[in-house]
């Protein structure tokens, strides 16, 4: 990815993207991730989200009633617009300097299932980037527009697509008809908001515990929520590496400190973990079609 959407928090400044991911679950590190899933949701649609551990900092509730981020160890917060609005700015810095020019406005893309209160967060947080919305465009739609832009010659009348988005713990689907390489009409979406994400961290738990005798992660630990973040990122190398190896050895030193705790992870593995999964984006699919 060119922008992964991490925020640090430094005594005071602010790290973004791919500086600011290499210091998550570091001792002292306040690094915050996720924040698509939470922006826009009130505290007390966050209490019921199934999976809380994901967004790499403690979450509390703010006086607004939405959630705010624990981001230093004196109890500094930041908001969900804060967060995703230094994301939007770091975009907005890169284009200005990669292209010799000053954007003013920008096309926002928003999951196909976002809500009018997650859009104008989102709204809010572009806005306190330094940018005006000319429009939000679906993911999906945007997926589609960018493929048909490249093979325009290949687009018939009327032509229907399918689009399938499932990656990170969030599966959409999207069925669209393209009238042309800018014109579509979404005719219908699908999919699971919590699907996957966290197959590889489950799998390596059991094993950790079946192997070792005790559990990797303790949730009754004040490290809790760093270590979490620690073995998110652990499992996301896990999979990366699975896509061109047949397997990994992999070390548990950052998360227990203990050196000859390792476990060897295949591809077969990884493929057993995917397959339900991957069954039910078919099922999904099968509705849609219908």
């Amino acid at each position: 990815y060119l922008f992964p959407s991490f925020v640090e928090y430094d005594a005071g400044s602010v790290i973004t993207c791919s500086p600011a991911k290499k210091n998550v679950g570091k001792p002292h590190k306040f690094v915050v991730s996720c924040v698509k899933r939470l922006i826009g949701l009130s505290f007390q649609q966050y209490t019921k989200l199934e999976e809380k551990d994901i967004f790499g900092c403690d979450v509390a509730e703010g006086e607004d009633g939405y959630p705010e981020f624990i981001v230093s160890e004196t109890g500094q917060r930041a908001s969900c617009v804060d967060v995703a609005a230094e994301l939007f700015r770091t975009i907005k810095e890169s284009a200005d300097h990669y292209c010799g020019r000053r954007f003013t406005k920008a096309y926002v893309t928003v999951p196909a299932n976002f809500k009018d209160n997650q859009i104008s967060a989102i709204r809010t947080a572009v806005v306190k980037a330094g940018l005006s919305v000319e429009k939000f465009i679906t993911e999906p739609t945007a997926a589609a527009m960018s493929w048909c832009f490249e093979h325009s010659k290949e687009i018939k009348p009327n032509e229907k697509m399918l689009v399938y988005d499932f990656g990170g713990g969030t599966f959409d689907l999207s069925f669209l008809q393209c009238y042309s390489a800018a014109r579509f009409r979404v005719l219908d979406v699908d999919g699971n908001p919590s699907l996957g994400g966290q197959q590889i961290m489950h799998f390596l738990q059991r094993t950790f515990q079946r192997t070792f005798g005790r559990p990797l992660l303790d949730p009754s630990e004040s490290d809790f929520t760093r270590r979490s973040a620690q073995l998110r990122s652990l499992s996301e190398q896990v999979k990366i590496i699975l896509s061109v190896a047949s397997s990994y050895d992999v070390d548990f030193l950052d998360i227990t400190g203990e050196e000859e705790e390792e476990l060897s992870v295949s591809r077969a593995m990884l493929a057993t973990l995917v397959r339900p999964i991957l069954f039910k984006t078919v099922a999904c699919i099968q509705r849609v079609l219908e």
